[in-house]
């Protein structure tokens, strides 16, 4: 509080003007031996112990160690220029107990503008964190890893960023599960050996609201070695307006990427699929894009998709509406039907005909570096090599170097220098 002299009709007044208070940082500790203040030297022993003190701009910092409890964070807001930030030390490790289900999860619902940093998150029975009824979290450099169901769980929010996370080793479903939430974000992240998907997308009327997933952003994901038990890699079931790109699928055991409807309001409609990667070992997998349930608008290009053994695009007939799809690598391995239309499977040159679709696409492999080596650059001389168009949306490549714009773009996830 600071004071202040005001001059009115010739008279002092004294004035108190409010300030915000300066925002607090909070410790906690899991081998502090009592019960501390939060302080440095008297940290919290649980993390549930700091949580009630955050208020906006706050930073609740974790010491590494092992911290056994399932933290539940009741309504706590931040705002834009001020969020909440709970970061963790290297070494701070969340074991969710069995008497929770997960190892973070917001209940009630209501928080907003929360940044989660630096995080160990393992042993849900359920999830990693599961976050609902939000706006504004952001989940970053975390690594959530061995948990029942799913890693991160989002549903009937908005706004949730997931970037440059490590999810791997869900026992019975998908490493990010975006549950009816409009803007969710993942970005830069590292997702494998999740039994089910990668990132599964789920619009869900039952759950409330419109039932779809509106505005996602799913980039520069690396997504290897899921789909065991079936899904994509990247799973959209009622996605719409959304944008997929720079993505890099090889070796998942399932699908590739498809476009659904299944428990959403609707079929969805406009989304973006652009320069990704999708890659299976000869013989493995199901499609590399699936287009289906009357999905439409979309568009499809600068894409490499190589698939073992079933079609590279499986797309349904009341599907095809709007569809732009053009400079993008269509590969059947052992095979050369490398298109689904509905029951009928065809040559690429076949689909063009019928569809009028893909005129500048090609059907040859890409020419990778080293796949042994999970290296997907394309060498010198590869028909994936300035053989795109432009795209107002995505100028740059999954590793941040920039998309030519005097001459052509490379196809796929990687630009040549």
């Amino acid at each position: 509080m600071a004071n202040r002299i005001v001059l009115a009709a010739g008279v002092a007044l004294l004035v108190l003007t409010a300030f915000p208070a300066p925002a607090a940082e909070y410790y906690a500790s899991p081998n502090n031996a009592g019960y501390g203040g939060g302080t440095l030297a008297l940290p919290f022993k649980f993390i549930n112990d700091g949580i009630r003190h955050l208020k906006p701009g706050d930073v609740l910092h974790l010491a590494a160690g092992t911290y056994n409890e399932s933290v539940i964070i009741p309504p706590t807001n931040g705002t834009e220029q001020a969020p909440i930030t709970i970061r963790g030390d290297p070494g701070a490790k969340i074991v969710g107990t069995t008497h929770e289900r997960d190892g973070i999860m917001f209940y009630p619902y209501g928080s907003s503008y929360i940044i989660f940093e630096g995080l160990d998150i393992t042993g849900g029975t359920r999830a990693g964190m599961c976050i609902g009824g939000v706006s504004y979290v952001t989940v970053r450099n975390c690594n959530i890893h061995d948990n029942g169901n799913w890693g991160i769980i989002t549903n009937m929010s908005e706004h949730v960023t997931i970037e440059d996370c490590d999810l791997h080793g869900s026992v019975r479903q998908h490493g990010i599960y975006f549950s009816t939430t409009h803007y969710p974000v993942a970005r830069h992240n590292r997702i494998y050996d999740n039994r089910d998907c990668g990132i599964q997308l789920n619009g869900d009327f039952r759950e409330g609201g419109d039932g779809m997933i509106s505005h996602a952003v799913i980039e520069g994901n690396i997504i290897h070695d899921c789909g065991q038990g079936g899904g994509a890699a990247i799973n959209m079931d009622g996605a719409e307006f959304s944008l997929i790109c720079n993505n890099l699928l090889y070796n998942n055991k399932a699908g590739g990427i498809v476009s659904f409807c299944g428990d959403a309001g609707h079929a969805g409609a406009g989304n973006k699929i652009l320069y990704n990667t999708v890659l299976f070992q000869p013989g493995a997998g199901r499609y590399g894009l699936r287009l289906a349930s009357g999905v439409k608008d979309h568009v499809i290009q600068n894409n490499i998709f190589i698939c073992g053994r079933g079609a590279a695009l499986e797309i349904e007939e009341n599907s095809t509406e709007g569809l732009v799809s053009d400079c993008n690598i269509w590969v059947q391995q052992g095979g050369d039907s490398p298109i689904l239309l509905g029951e009928q499977a065809m040559t690429l040159s076949d689909w063009q005909a019928k569809q009028k679709q893909d005129a500048h696409s090609r059907s040859e492999m890409p020419a990778f570096k080293n796949i042994e080596a999970a290296d997907f650059h394309l060498k010198p001389g590869s028909p994936g090599l300035h053989a795109g168009r432009a795209v107002s949306e995505v100028a740059t490549d999954l590793e941040g170097i920039a998309r030519p714009h005097n001459a052509a773009p490379d196809l796929g996830a990687f630009q040549t220098h």
